[in-house]
Parts: C-alpha cells; structure tokens; sequence
C-alpha cells in the first residue's frame, strides 16, 4: 500500500476541516477530534479571561487568570494545535502497516510477523498521542473550573463550554486509548501505560462532578423562589 502525502488540516476553512472528519476516512480521525475539543476549550478560556479584564470589578481576580493564560497560551493551545495534524499523521501510518500486513497474508511466518509487529509500532505511536491529549485535556479542564470561579459571572456560560469542551477531549482520548489497548495487550508499553490512563479517567470523573456542582449552581440562580427546582443536586 503506498503511502499519500497528509494535508495540512490546519490550513483548511472549518467548513472544509468539518466535512474531512465526517467523510468516512481514517484521517483526520478521533484522535483529530479530541485534540481539536481540546484547542476550542483553550480558546473559550482565553476569551472568559480577556473579557473579565475589561471590567475592573475582578482586579482582584486578574493577576490568577492572568497566570492561568499564560500557561494556556504558551503550553496547552500550541500542544492541541500540533496535535490535530500529529495525530493524523501518525494515525496514517499505522493505517498503512495494516494495509501492508493484510496484504501479505500468504507470505512466510517470519515475514508476516515482522510486518505484525511493525503493525503495532505504529499502533503505540498513535496510541500515546491520545494519552497526551487526555492529560492535557484534563490539566486544562482543572484550570476552566478555576476561570469559571474568578471569572466574569456574566461570561460563566462561556467558561462552561470551555471546561465541557476539555472535558469531552479528555474522556475521548480516553476512549481511543482503551480501544488500542485491547489490541496491544500483550505489550509492555500497554502495562506501563494503562495505570496512567486509570489516574486519569478517575481525575475526570472528579472534573465531570465539579462541573456538574457549578451548573447546579447556575439552575439555582435561574429558579424565582415559589418555583421548584429541577432536583439536581451534586454538592
């Protein structure tokens, strides 16, 4: 199987970039899509942030979100970016070593096991993108939930789609993990890694319920006194 030269996705309009990742391919794939929540949940933090310094009743908040989007802007959002087109690209090849092992079903044993554990090279590689973009994800979902808390009230909105948004990136990459786990099971990389995933799906979990407590705390906001309430209670 010869192996095509990847686009830039990053150059495509988003029309464009929405239409690849819903056209049946294997590129840009979930690994793509998880990256990609993780870079819109960076930008929505980004935007809570600026707006809130425009008003001077949080000074007192400034100089915490200001620190927070430093560590966005010059850590988080340039690693989600990178990683939309570092997935895809290493996705492809592992695509093609399958490609090439299949296509080699009646060639000798030994050949056909190089070609398997080329194979899963490749699946390693591609497998350790998602659990970057997951703990990625998770560290900027943690600092939404402080943006959500020192931020503009009026804007909570905003901050929380941008933890949902890491949150999504996060339990995605998660996912995709898990699946190429069961296909590398009996590697040693898998038993090293798979602990880091189980810190990690339990951190989000934790996340989901903090976030979770601030939208009640919202619904609360929303209910006139002699109303009931919607009976969500996460505290």
């Amino acid at each position: 199987m010869q192996q095509q030269e990847i686009p830039n996705f990053l150059q495509y309009t988003t029309e464009k970039l929405l239409e690849e990742f819903g056209g049946g391919k294997h590129k840009p794939g979930s690994g793509s899509a998880a990256a990609l929540l993780g870079w819109i949940a960076c930008r929505m933090m980004r935007t809570v942030i600026i707006v809130t310094g425009r008003n001077t009743n949080y000074r007192n908040s400034m100089s915490e979100l200001g620190f927070i989007d430093s560590i966005i802007s010059d850590k988080a959002e340039p690693f989600f970016k990178e990683a939309v087109q570092k997935d895809a690209e290493q996705f492809h090849l592992f695509f093609i070593a399958r490609g090439q092992r299949k296509l080699a079903e009646q060639s000798e044993p030994d050949e056909k096991a190089r070609l398997k554990r080329v194979e899963l090279d490749e699946l390693e590689r591609a497998t350790a993108i998602p659990l970057e973009i997951a703990e990625h994800a998770a560290a900027v979902a943690r600092r939404g939930l402080q943006v959500f808390d020192l931020g503009a009230r009026h804007v909570r909105g905003d901050s929380s789609v941008a933890v949902s948004s890491a949150i999504a990136s996060c339990s995605s990459a998660l996912s995709i993990a898990y699946l190429n786990f069961t296909a590398l099971k009996d590697r040693k990389w898998t038993r090293d890694n798979r602990p880091r995933a189980e810190v990690l799906t339990n951190g989000m979990f934790e996340l989901q319920s903090e976030l979770l407590q601030r939208v009640t705390r919202l619904q609360r906001e929303g209910v006139p006194d002699n109303q009931p309430e919607l009976g969500l209670n996460f505290d």
